[in-house]
């Protein structure tokens, strides 16, 4: 049976989509693997997900298809490493908007009692 198959037909149609639409962004190169639509799916269906796989398994493509298809959600991703941070920039050219926050980031603490602030270090 193709993986397809087995979905209800909002998840096909969500699945399709994203294929189309990444194919298209990537310059006709890239299409989601069966993997990367299973989690996209279940974050979309409205569960938590945590995917752990190696490196260059495509765990950046997961987290943006619900973002493709659906630009006004929000979600929340921890990369503890700088360059990951970086290599999910191109994510801007998939108009997936994202920010960062790193050590270059100013934290500031307000201590109420004394009226002063501090940067954190």
């Amino acid at each position: 049976m193709q993986f397809l198959d087995t979905l209800a037909s909002n998840e096909q149609s969500n699945a399709l989509k994203a294929s189309l639409i990444i194919y298209v962004l990537s310059g006709n190169i890239m299409v989601p693997r069966e993997l990367q639509l299973q989690a996209a799916l279940a974050e979309i269906a409205g569960f938590d997900t945590s995917v752990m796989s190696g490196t260059g398994t495509g765990k950046t493509l997961i987290m943006a298809i619900p973002h493709i298809l659906y630009p006004r959600r929000v979600s929340f991703v921890i990369s503890l490493l700088k360059r990951l941070q970086v290599s999910q920039g191109v994510l801007q050219n998939w108009f997936v908007a994202f920010a960062r926050a790193n050590e270059a980031l100013v934290i500031r603490s307000a201590h109420f009692s004394s009226g002063e602030s501090e940067q954190l270090p």
